[in-house]
């Protein structure tokens, strides 16, 4: 029996020459992608030449098909757009345990290509405002981070927030409702004080409620029979450490007492006629002395 080998037997010339030959019954051997039956059925029934396509379907990765396209057989696919996932890098797409190469790869076959992922890292930046320097935090999707807390002296800490205002929803801690690369801003509340004024006789003169960074002054109390001069953080002291009338910040709660400062006071005599020789007094008249009685 005569054997004839015909390569591009599929179609255009190569069809109708291997057709002819087998209908003299020379054995063809062709180049074709079905057995030797399936062969010389398609070329009898004239379908050697009609092209073969294949279904291609893509698979998110959670059993959703987000596209389908027809490939002819042993052609490559075109790579498509790679999808998105929330909190998720694309790694690629899979046949079975098999990453597809599409520059190399031609489809032999109807198949679905399955998306797979890995969680994505992310870097968290913290913009303290005057605070503590707090280093970046790397974490990954799905991760529970618990916030670090600044210090800021003369203030205490009043939560992180998504924007440099700091208003909105505050964040207490990274989860999968709150990811990717973020930058959070720290808020504080300046503390509270309380100055308590004495006038150095165990009675509370004033309380004054202040804020650190806060400007204050301090009232001027009376007192009969002395000057006032400042406020001390000790009652013994003779000389203030705050100034009447000046204004302050603080840093603490504190009792301020009231420093005082005796008046004196000049004595004129009159001595209606008589002389004053210095520590004596005379009747210039008499000549005699005269004793004061004090």
């Amino acid at each position: 029996m005569k054997v004839a080998i015909i390569t591009g037997a599929s179609r255009g010339i190569g069809r109708e020459i291997a057709k002819e030959l087998a209908k003299q019954g020379i054995k063809v051997i062709a180049n074709y992608n079905k057995s030797e039956e399936e062969w010389l059925n398609d070329l009898i029934n004239g379908d050697l030449g009609k092209k073969e396509y294949h279904e291609i379907l893509f698979d998110d990765g959670s059993g959703n098909i987000i596209n389908k396209v027809f490939v002819e057989h042993s052609y490559k696919l075109e790579l498509p757009e790679n999808p998105i996932k929330q909190g998720y890098d694309f790694i690629g797409w899979y046949f079975h345990e098999d990453k597809w190469n599409f520059n190399i790869y031609g489809v032999l076959e109807n198949m679905t290509l399955v998306a797979k992922w890995e969680k994505a890292d992310y870097i968290i930046n913290f913009e303290t405002n005057g605070g503590n320097d707090i280093q970046d935090i790397k974490y990954t999707f799905g991760e529970s981070i618990k916030l670090p807390t600044p210090n800021k002296e003369g203030y205490t800490f009043d939560g992180w927030y998504l924007n440099s205002e700091c208003n909105g929803d505050r964040i207490t801690e990274i989860n999968e409702d709150i990811f990717g690369n973020l930058v959070l801003y720290a808020k504080y509340i300046p503390n509270k004080y309380y100055i308590t004024l004495n006038s150095n006789n165990n009675i509370a003169y004033e309380t004054k409620e202040v804020y650190y960074g806060q400007n204050y002054s301090i009232v001027v109390p009376n007192k009969e029979g002395y000057t006032f001069i400042g406020w001390s953080e000790n009652n013994t002291d003779v000389n203030p450490e705050y100034l009447a009338e000046a204004e302050y910040t603080s840093d603490k709660s504190t009792v301020l007492y009231a420093v005082w400062q005796a008046n004196t006071y000049e004595i004129e005599y009159k001595l209606n006629g008589y002389l004053d020789t210095g520590n004596k007094l005379y009747d210039p008249y008499f000549h005699k002395p005269i004793i004061l009685l004090y």
